[in-house]
C-alpha cells in the first residue's frame, strides 16, 4: 500500500509533488486578490489554506522518508474521503473513522 500515486516511489515523485501544489496556490491567491463576495472569499481562503497544509504534509512525509500507507507518519494524517455507496464523506485518522459533519 503506497502513500504515493502509482508510477513511482517517494524519492521518484517528491520533486513533482512539491511543484504540483505551487500553481494551485498561486491561482487561489490571485482569486483572493480579486473582487469577491464574503462567502466566496471565505471558501477560496479555506481551499487555499488546505492546499498549503497539504503541501506541508507532503514535505513532512518526504523528510520522514515515509514509504507506505502503514507508517504512522501517514496514518496520523486526517484524510477525507467520499463513500459513493453511503453518499457521504468520512474522515479517517489512524484506525478511527468518523462521518464528516461540516466541522470546517
Amino acid at each position: 500500500d503506497s502513500v504515493w500515486p502509482a508510477g513511482g516511489g517517494l524519492r521518484e515523485r517528491s520533486e513533482g509533488l512539491q511543484q504540483e501544489a505551487s500553481p494551485t496556490t498561486h491561482h487561489l491567491i490571485n482569486l483572493l486578490i480579486g473582487d469577491l463576495n464574503k462567502g466566496d472569499r471565505q471558501k477560496i481562503c479555506t481551499v487555499c489554506t488546505i492546499d498549503v497544509h497539504n503541501r506541508d504534509v507532503v514535505a513532512k512525509l518526504i523528510a520522514m522518508k515515509a514509504e507506505n500507507a502503514q507508517e504512522f507518519a501517514w496514518l496520523s494524517q486526517i484524510k477525507h474521503r467520499w463513500d459513493e455507496k453511503k453518499n457521504t464523506c468520512f474522515v479517517d485518522i489512524c484506525d478511527a473513522i468518523f462521518r464528516y459533519s461540516n466541522e470546517y
